[in-house]
């Protein structure tokens, strides 16, 4: 190729990062900075953990059933990961997302219920 010539084609490489990490999402949070970015954190949602459980002792010392458990009210969303991005990343991301819909739509198979 000379140097006049434009390229016909452009390779990706993709790398994974070494604090890549793959996340279970249950939803999204976020809005519009200060600058006009799109903000969003994806969270995971749980039931509350106890901050503590009491059991009884048995006789033998052995741990017996429980007598108490203190846990907070309501669901827990775990934001797991933020990002920030640019109106035209977040028009990419939708049209991805919309496209990859599309397609899982395409492929799932009808409950066996509907069968």
């Amino acid at each position: 190729m000379n140097k006049n010539e434009k390229p016909k084609s452009l390779k990706f490489q993709y790398l994974k990062a070494d604090t890549y990490v793959t996340y279970h999402v249950d939803g999204v949070f976020g809005g519009i900075t200060p600058k006009g970015m799109v903000h969003m954190d994806v969270f995971t949602e749980k039931f509350p953990t106890p901050s503590c459980v009491s059991h009884e002792l048995t006789g033998e010392g052995k741990l017996g059933k429980e007598i108490d458990r203190v846990v907070r009210d309501g669901v827990i969303r775990e934001l797991q990961a933020g990002m920030v991005m640019d109106l035209m990343t977040a028009r990419q991301l939708r049209d991805w997302l919309s496209a990859k819909i599309d397609e899982a739509v395409k492929r799932r198979k009808p409950p066996e219920s509907e069968l």
